[in-house]
């Protein structure tokens, strides 16, 4: 993790939260035999532009985990690419498709999933989340027949139940 120049505030708020965190005992992971996940609501994160003390306070955070999914982040997704800035070269993200949640505030929320140095992709982050896709099939095809999932059924196979 690089937090880079910071002021003495930032630095003071960020001794303060590993000292916090340093408290909470969160077992650190070990190659090969754990992993540490996390999900993490961040209201309405990319709606506005958070403050670089709270970038920072983020990075901290997530930076003690393996993988996180971070849930409600809006269109903009600039905050997030400043905090996996901090958080250094090994982490990335994955991004889904939105939710609609029409009851919050009568829009979506993409969510992402953030790994670090165990889990990576060779994608930069983009800059705004990319449009959503309508019709798409997740599902393979499946050439024996049936549900997506479940295997083709062998020829002969008996059906009836």
């Amino acid at each position: 993790m690089f937090h880079g120049q910071v002021s003495k505030a930032i630095a003071d708020g960020l001794l303060a939260l590993k000292s916090r965190i340093q408290a909470a005992d969160i077992p650190t992971s070990k190659l090969d035999e754990t992993l540490n996940i996390a999900t993490w609501n961040i209201r309405e994160f990319g709606r506005r532009k958070r403050s670089d003390a709270a970038i920072h306070y983020v990075a901290e955070i997530l930076g003690q985990f393996d993988l996180i999914g971070v849930v409600e982040l809006r269109d903009n997704l600039e905050d997030l690419s400043r905090v996996l800035e901090i958080l250094g070269p090994y982490w990335r993200s994955v991004y889904s498709d939105m939710i609609p949640d029409p009851a919050a505030t009568g829009s979506a929320s993409p969510t992402s999933t953030t790994s670090g140095p165990l889990l990576s992709e060779d994608l930069p982050p983009p800059a705004r989340r990319p449009a959503r896709r309508r019709g798409r099939n997740i599902f393979p095809k499946n050439p024996g027949g049936g549900h997506p999932t479940q295997p083709p059924s062998r020829p002969g196979a008996s059906t009836s139940s």
